[in-house]
């Protein structure tokens, strides 16, 4: 089965022309709601229907979605509570080159400037300025915290599931 990303939940119908109230969990709005754009509907964790955005706009804190597929209320009443999900395969298009969606980073096996390797990405943060990866150590299962800053992360490889970190003073707790 094809991996999908959650962008939305549908709240209730809007109108009576078959649009409907999404409460949007996406960072590319302009890209998943386009014309023509084809979008998953889950009912829990089943595979409905796929659907095609025919006008959207957004009216806070909503975004409203009208498909191809449904011309009035009747047809989305029982939309409600539907999740929105987006095709793994359509997700990539819209980050730039250091950037990366969490569940990308999340398992990399992270390794010192020299190669070996230190522990794997547990979860990740966001604080503030900048994102912070967790790290758990394959020595001793201890949790590091690492910034995704360029001075500490020098390179990440999805392909190879690997980052490289340099382990700047006072990032390990057991550096002399």
């Amino acid at each position: 089965m094809e991996n999908y990303y959650l962008i939305g939940h549908i709240v209730k119908p809007h109108g009576l022309n078959g649009d409907v109230k999404v409460l949007s969990e996406t960072d590319f709005k302009e890209e998943r709601f386009k014309l023509g754009s084809q979008l998953a509907l889950f009912d829990g964790d089943n595979l409905q229907e796929t659907v095609t955005v025919s006008s959207w706009r957004y009216q806070k804190p909503y975004d409203i979605l009208h498909f191809e597929e449904f011309q009035s209320i009747d047809a989305v009443v029982s939309l409600k509570g539907m999740s929105l999900q987006v095709a793994a395969d359509q997700r990539h298009d819209h980050l730039d080159d250091d950037s990366f969606y969490y569940d990308d980073i999340i398992g990399l096996t992270v390794q010192n400037l020299d190669g070996q390797s230190v522990g794997k990405i547990t979860s990740i943060l966001s604080p503030g300025a900048n994102d912070v990866w967790v790290m758990e150590r394959a020595d001793n299962h201890q949790e590091v915290l690492i910034p995704y800053i360029k001075d500490v992360v020098k390179s990440v490889d999805i392909a190879s599931g690997t980052t490289t970190v340099d382990f700047i003073e006072g990032l390990l707790d057991d550096e002399d």
